[in-house]
């Protein structure tokens, strides 16, 4: 699955049918290639959700900074014999590559789906990011007030600095994650049978 070039962060969201009996095995698994990946450049980490109930899949959500970074992974062979062995533990697998706003917008604890429509992304996110930079600019620029910074533009670009890196934290791992998932369906696109889509692999 080679990944589009870009520099900016990009998600990868796999989704694997764990064959009954094999799940310990599988823990195993993940915790191995985990650790190899995290040798490779550019690796940011990986979460694990586990299936809430029988018959869901484990899905595996990793990211890179780029994806010069995640091809590098994806190509090489190390990677590729932890996918053959991954096969002897699964009997369905399912991979989706997010990149931008949509990395904001991957559902925990479920399948690989069709990322929801930009508008909505766009729409979301304006908000979210509006009512954040409100808020944390305002608490940091009263923080910054009482110390002894030149006035001006020092203090102005340290505010801005500091609330930018808190809001992008806070967006990453904290807000989107909760308004993605109070959100889903209105985000996603319902297939007949009532769940989101999944891509084609």
């Amino acid at each position: 699955m080679p990944a589009a070039p870009t520099v900016e962060p990009v998600t990868v969201v796999v989704s694997r049918q764990v064959r009954p009996g094999r799940e310990a095995d599988y823990e195993g698994w993940i915790r191995g290639v985990a650790g190899v990946a995290l040798t490779f450049p550019g690796y940011l980490g990986m979460n694990v959700f586990r299936p809430q109930h029988p018959g869901d899949p484990h899905v595996l959500v990793y990211k890179f900074d780029s994806g010069e970074h995640l091809d590098a992974w994806v190509n090489s062979d190390v990677r590729a014999r932890w996918v053959v062995d991954a096969l002897t533990m699964t009997t369905d697998s399912r991979a989706e590559e997010v990149s931008g706003l949509e990395s904001w917008f991957t559902l925990p604890g479920a399948a690989a789906m069709v990322p929801p429509p930009k508008w909505k992304m766009a729409l979301v996110s304006t908000v979210v990011v509006w009512v954040l930079a409100n808020v944390v600019g305002a608490v940091i620029r009263q923080l910054l007030v009482s110390l002894p910074l030149a006035p001006g533009l020092v203090l102005s670009l340290a505010s801005s600095l500091v609330s930018t890196a808190i809001v992008a934290s806070l967006l990453t791992w904290v807000v989107m994650p909760r308004v993605t998932r109070v959100l889903a369906r209105w985000l996603y696109v319902q297939a007949p049978s009532g769940t989101p889509r999944r891509p084609s692999e």
